[in-house]
């Protein structure tokens, strides 16, 4: 049984469980050990560029509460930047918020196997620093009709899709989707 180390591109998957109605009350650490299949989850990391309080502090507010929940799981949870530009948000630091955790935690043995829960084609350097260390790196992504695959699956040793069902296997509260 591998050591699985799972990295969350939380915007990514916070855009998908909303895309599909669903409630951002789950049970995070679940869907990480049924991504991870028989291995041992070794730790979750969760990464965000949250709402800013201005000019949005309700969803500041209803965000910080669902990342408290996560941590409370056990997850990781680390807020990158956001940054406003006209009137889009941008998220900024990342890629090297992700890479300052994932290539230490490779060579430091913390990890047989990371599990990087993503589409961002931008983590593909990542991938091979820490594949260059001897570990393999799986990914996992909801896909679109519109836009099926994952350009990131190219850079990694494996591939696994998350779907509506394994989303509403770990749901804990909210309204359930009608699909």
């Amino acid at each position: 049984m591998a050591q699985v180390a799972v990295y969350i591109d939380g915007g990514h998957l916070i855009d998908a469980v909303r895309g599909m109605g669903a409630s951002l009350d789950m049970d995070m650490m679940a869907l990480a050990k049924g991504l991870a299949g028989d291995d041992e989850v070794a730790a979750v990391h969760f990464y965000y560029c949250p709402f800013p309080e201005h000019p949005y502090p309700t969803k500041h507010r209803n965000e910080k509460a669902v990342m408290a929940k996560f941590e409370a799981q056990g997850v990781h949870v680390h807020a990158c930047r956001t940054q406003i530009v006209g009137s889009i948000f941008v998220e900024r630091g990342m890629e090297a918020a992700l890479a300052a955790q994932m290539i230490p935690d490779a060579v430091a043995g913390r990890f047989d196997k990371a599990l990087l829960v993503s589409r961002r084609v931008d983590f593909a350097a990542i991938v091979d620093a820490v594949r260059e260390t001897g570990k393999t790196v799986e990914i996992a992504s909801v896909e679109y009709e519109t836009d099926p695959g994952n350009p990131l699956g190219k850079a990694c040793d494996g591939y696994g899709k998350i779907d509506r069902a394994r989303i509403l296997e770990v749901r804990k509260g909210g309204p359930k989707p009608a699909f």
